[in-house]
């Protein structure tokens, strides 16, 4: 189960019907505008229905938090130094080019920014959308 391999998602999907994982950076210049829209969509949405966790591919923490604080909306972030950020990039194929040797992004997309949504039914999880350039 995902939340077995993911602990830091538990509160996100149990509280929400939709789990939308953000894998983006704040250097990447084709995710900058998609974060904003991201947040409007998320904050005209009740908080049962859809839950965001930011998955970053930052070149450092204190990059990260800046951008998460200052650009995203008031979601989850994995921890930078988590193992489970490089956990779901792997298990996802969302990892920045630079990132692809040293994760074993094998699965790897073209494009760094992948938006992966995930669907509450009952205790199944699925993968719902994926969307990358």
């Amino acid at each position: 189960m995902l939340t077995a391999a993911f602990p830091s998602l538990n509160a996100a999907i149990s509280s929400s019907k939709v789990l939308g994982l953000y894998f983006s950076s704040a250097w990447c210049p084709d995710c900058t505008p998609i974060t904003p829209a991201l947040k409007r969509v998320y904050e005209s949405q009740p908080a049962d229905k859809f839950s965001v966790v930011y998955v970053s591919s930052d070149r450092s923490n204190e990059q990260m938090m800046k951008s998460f604080e200052t650009s995203h909306g008031n979601w989850g972030v994995i921890p930078f130094e988590s193992e489970e950020r490089s956990g779901l990039k792997k298990k996802y194929g969302a990892c920045a080019g630079a990132e692809v040797v040293q994760l074993g992004c094998y699965k790897w997309r073209s494009f760094e920014q992948v938006g992966v949504a995930i669907e509450k039914a009952s205790k199944m999880l699925r993968v719902i959308q994926s969307c990358s350039r």
